[in-house]
């Protein structure tokens, strides 16, 4: 569960990143807010995946919400991947 939050957390930070460089987020919900405003966007990637996990956590005896939380950590750590991409592309672009 705190692995999930901790890359949910380097994400924002990435993506804040990546957008300060030039980038655009691909998901037209978040880039409404990051338009509105960064803490906006941080407060609901926030909170919206910390009410995910407590509810898959408060059902972990169950197959579904184990599966859940083991696919959320690998979806979590290939877009941790797809971010260092990112940044390696950006970098050598300038």
């Amino acid at each position: 569960m705190f692995g999930i939050f901790g890359l949910n957390l380097i994400d924002a930070y990435l993506t804040l990143d990546y957008i300060r460089r030039g980038g655009t987020e691909a998901n037209p919900f978040m880039d409404a807010l990051l338009r509105a405003s960064h803490h906006y966007f941080l407060y609901e990637k926030c909170i919206v995946v910390a009410i995910c996990l407590l509810v898959l956590v408060v059902h972990r005896t169950f197959p579904l919400a184990r599966f859940g939380l083991w696919g959320l950590l690998v979806v979590y750590g290939l877009l941790f991947f797809y971010h260092v991409y990112l940044q390696v592309m950006v970098r050598t672009a300038i």
